[in-house]
């Protein structure tokens, strides 16, 4: 039996933009592009939207703990659920696309960092299960001290180098560690 198996499930609160996709070749704009004009699509497209080291370490996340996945991407200003689920299958994260959590975004409208969109859902949706906040220092600059990382439940990216197995041991804890708001936030 594995560890994720008699732990809850955890909650991944996910961006893409620095974390899975470098825009190196291709962004969220060719990805649109090529869901609605298949026939005109890049033919390595879905094989370099995402960063294929984050996409290995990734797969072994899920893999592991098995989380519920919460996007968080500005990607959430030009895709709908259906739209994640196909980008997520075509580029071998099928996991991701399978294990959307009912309340599967948290858009930061306009105004809204990244920090209070994310405490917004979580104050609406949170049960108690451990959490893992999977972003970059760029779109994340406003959870650079937030009580996550305090509690360690947060990791930021490089800008440019995206998520990698380097980081999986820390992912791994925090989703099998219970969150709890530190007493001091």
């Amino acid at each position: 039996m594995h560890a994720s198996e008699t732990s809850p499930r955890g909650l991944l609160l996910l961006d893409i933009d620095d974390v899975l996709c470098l825009s190196n070749p291709y962004g969220v704009y060719h990805a649109r592009g090529a869901l609605s004009r298949p026939n005109d699509e890049p033919k390595d497209i879905w094989k370099k939207l995402f960063q294929a080291t984050a996409v290995g370490a990734l797969q072994e996340l899920m893999t592991q703990c098995r989380p519920n996945v919460v996007l968080t991407s500005s990607w959430l200003e030009i895709f709908d659920r259906q739209h994640f689920v196909e980008v997520f299958k075509r580029t071998s994260l099928g996991a991701v696309a399978d294990n959307l959590h009912i309340h599967w975004d948290a858009p930061a409208d306009l105004g809204v960092s990244r920090q209070v969109a994310i405490a917004r859902w979580l104050e609406a949706h949170h049960q108690g299960e451990p959490l893992l906040i999977l972003d970059d220092l760029r779109s994340g600059e406003s959870l650079v001290e937030s009580e996550w990382a305090a509690a360690g439940h947060q990791i930021l990216c490089e800008v440019d180098q995206g998520f990698h197995r380097g980081l999986l041991p820390a992912a791994i804890s925090a989703l099998r560690t219970p969150y709890v708001k530190p007493p001091y936030w």
